[in-house]
């Protein structure tokens, strides 16, 4: 079965990506390094092959509120919705395992 074990691998990491995503965002209160934002996108494709629609739209919404969340500390600073922002990342970093439920040992390791 060294290919579930590989597919759990590449499963894993894309995981292990978004969750370094949302920890340096919650952890420096500002945007991630560039290697951690140049992850998260390879990271956002490797999923498309690799996950259900379920798991790309939970990234997609973490790259929104995130883009957000660097327009907010631009121009047009907002401390309220910048907190706002935060407390969400700071939830979904939480529950970010149950957006990867297909990583679940004994559930299905097909993508649907």
């Amino acid at each position: 079965m060294v290919l579930r074990s590989d597919l759990f691998d590449r499963r894993y990491k894309v995981f292990e990506r978004a969750e370094q995503f949302l920890l340096e965002i919650e952890r420096e209160a500002k945007d991630p390094s560039r290697e951690t934002i140049r992850d998260y996108v390879i990271a956002m494709g490797e999923a498309k092959f690799l996950f259900n629609q379920k798991v790309c739209e939970g990234l997609d919404e973490i790259w929104d509120k995130w883009a957000a969340l660097h327009g907010i500390r631009g121009n047009n600073y907002d401390a309220e919705n910048e907190s706002i922002l935060l407390n969400w990342v700071h939830n979904r970093l939480q529950t970010l395992p149950h957006i990867f439920d297909e990583l679940r040992l004994g559930g299905d390791l097909v993508p649907r």
